[in-house]
């Protein structure tokens, strides 16, 4: 075997065994994940997900897949217009200041909605570390996934000055009623939690002086 190939095999070796270490060892190989197309053709009354909408507090053991993880996020506050960039929650200014995390089993993860998207945040899992700075409610550490809604009151200050927070506040309630509702809607559970420590949240997802959690919503399948 001529000696160039024999150099090819051995890189090729070499990288494939990097790989396989990484994914042993939980890490990733990857930061960016481009998540499925959302199913946004359901033809699940809003009425009724409005009717069974409870607030669940014991989930199953069992992952939420990539689909219905995309399908959350866009319902939350996912791109409804692409020419325009509008979402499907109402945003003060089109200013959109509210980002969604995703914290699973797997790390911590930012949804980028114009790329439908999660961008690896931090590695390992944070449940038990969220559910301590959540008054240790257990639901946010047994959830498969815990959404939570971060304002960034550098981007809505500039124009709404003092009333930025209100708004942030109000454009949260919009995107968890969201994502509530598309919950029932894919024969999942969900609970708004708002009681937390705010310092505890924010050093945990390792946010900037300008942002802040404003609300966890934990989500799986009901038991």
């Amino acid at each position: 075997m001529p000696t160039k190939m024999k150099i090819l095999i051995a890189v090729i070796v070499v990288l494939f065994a990097t790989i396989i270490f990484v994914y042993i060892a939980g890490g990733f190989a990857m930061t960016s994940v481009k998540l499925p197309q959302p199913q946004t053709n359901s033809t699940f009354p809003l009425d009724q997900a409005l009717k069974e909408r409870r607030s669940v507090r014991d989930f199953q053991i069992k992952e939420l897949t990539g689909e219905q993880i995309s399908t959350l996020l866009w319902a939350a506050d996912g791109i409804s217009d692409v020419k325009n960039g509008f979402r499907t929650a109402p945003s003060p200014g089109a200013l959109y200041p509210i980002d969604l995390y995703l914290v699973k089993s797997d790390g911590l993860w930012l949804y980028n909605p114009a790329h439908n998207a999660l961008k690896l945040v931090k590695t390992g899992d944070l449940r038990i570390e969220l559910s301590k700075a959540a008054l240790n409610q257990t639901v946010v550490a047994t959830a498969p996934v815990d959404v939570v809604l971060v304002a960034d009151l550098d981007r809505i200050k500039p124009k709404y000055s003092e009333r930025s927070l209100q708004f942030c506040y109000l454009e949260a309630g919009h995107i968890a009623q969201n994502l509530a509702l598309e919950a029932v809607a894919l024969n999942l559970a969900s609970v708004p939690v708002g009681g937390f420590v705010e310092v505890q949240a924010n050093k945990l997802l390792a946010l900037s002086s300008s942002q802040t959690v404003l609300y966890i919503l934990p989500v799986g399948v009901k038991k």
